[in-house]
């Protein structure tokens, strides 16, 4: 009996060393498992971030392209004209990448989510009415940053529609934009008054047509932030669900079609020069590249970081106001600039770590789920460990 209880001491002790050596293989292997995902959805993340960066540039020159033409056709520039001819690009372009891409053109009555599919394409009609038509009375650097207020309402959409936590940086955030924008707003009287100096009509008649130019174009462009606003809730709802964009286009470009037709109906004139419609097409050119980087960031990062990115326009905008449009830049523009980027920057550098309302994993969980000896436990899912 003692000599097959010294055999077994050993067996025992060998038996125990495989076991313990097999539970810290499937340890590692989840922590591998776990890192893994874990790198998976921060490079998505990254990438979403620069399709977002992208998107911004072609946003910024959606706007610049849109005061270019302004420019360049004085008296011929119809905001809602603009957007009719802008607006067939537009189709044309969804309708050939959908049939590039083998998909359907879907009917209105097979439009899932119809209700934020029409919401969408009805407030960017809207959007774009007002906000091109301020730039008869403000500097494009200045509607983009009005514009570009629309993130405090967005925050707040987002938190009540897609259910996006709300943080005290948030308001912090807010107070400086809303700072460095008013800063910047203010700067747009100094730009009237030397365009008045240049012209010798420095009266007070003038001054007071100014004042009033300015105060409009901020309320056009105050009404086009609840309509852009709108625009970045539907289009993040529609992109979680994967609803096609090149519909999406199709969809915008029709109602602005459609709306737009209206208006000429009963304008009974449209400009029909062949350098303006060009620069026109070119323009919804540019807002469909837009659109697609735009969409698919959405798809890839939350809708408070891609909106926090869409900041970078205001040096987008600046930059090319002054260097084609001869756009003035002030020392206090760079301050408001600043203000807004400060918060972008800090936003950016230190991510809010958003977790589900399961815990996360430990050490503890791990333990447990190696009492199974199942390789199926150690599937991590989206769910399982939030990273971000």
């Amino acid at each position: 009996m003692d000599y097959d209880n010294n055999l077994q001491i050993p067996n025992q002790k060998e038996a125990f060393l495989r076991k313990q050596t097999k539970n810290e293989d499937i340890t590692a292997e989840v922590f591998s498992v776990s890192t893994m995902n874990s790198t998976k959805r921060l490079s998505r993340e990254r990438l979403g971030m620069f399709l977002a960066l992208i998107a911004t540039f072609f946003l910024s020159l959606n706007c610049f392209y849109a005061k270019v033409i302004l420019k360049t056709y004085p008296e011929d520039f119809d905001s809602i004209e603009f957007l009719f001819m802008r607006g067939l690009s537009i189709i044309i372009y969804g309708t050939f990448h959908t049939f590039y891409s083998k998909q359907k053109v879907l009917k209105l009555s097979e439009l899932p989510l119809r209700f934020w599919f029409l919401t969408r394409a009805n407030a960017n009609f809207f959007y774009n009415a007002f906000s091109i038509s301020a730039l008869w009375y403000l500097r494009a650097s200045t509607v983009q940053i009005i514009i570009l207020l629309s993130p405090l309402l967005v925050l707040v959409l987002s938190h009540f529609f897609l259910k996006e936590p709300l943080y005290w940086r948030y308001l912090v955030g807010g107070i400086m934009c809303i700072g460095g924008s008013m800063i910047i707003i203010l700067n747009e009287q100094k730009s009237k008054s030397n365009s008045s100096e240049k012209t010798e009509n420095n009266d007070e008649n003038n001054n007071g047509t100014n004042h009033l130019g300015v105060f409009l174009g901020v309320i056009l462009s105050g009404i086009s932030v609840f309509f852009y606003a709108i625009i970045n809730i539907s289009s993040k709802i529609l992109a979680s669900h994967r609803v096609s964009l090149n519909n999406q286009m199709i969809y915008i470009g029709s109602t602005n079609v459609m709306y737009s037709f209206i208006y000429i109906l009963f304008k009974r004139k449209l400009c029909l020069k062949i350098g303006y419609m060009m620069m026109c097409i070119l323009h919804g050119f540019f807002f469909y590249l837009y659109y697609i980087c735009y969409n698919r960031a959405l798809q890839l990062a939350q809708v408070n970081k891609i909106v926090v990115i869409t900041y970078l326009q205001i040096v987008f905008v600046f930059i090319l106001g002054n260097i084609f449009l001869g756009e003035k830049i002030y020392d206090t523009d760079i301050i408001g600039t600043l203000l807004m980027l400060g918060y972008m920057i800090y936003n950016v550098l230190n991510p809010i770590r958003i977790h589900s309302q399961k815990k996360d994993v430990t050490h503890e969980d791990i333990t447990r789920r190696l009492s199974h000896y199942s390789m199926a436990e150690f599937s991590f899912s989206d769910e399982d460990v939030k990273t971000n």
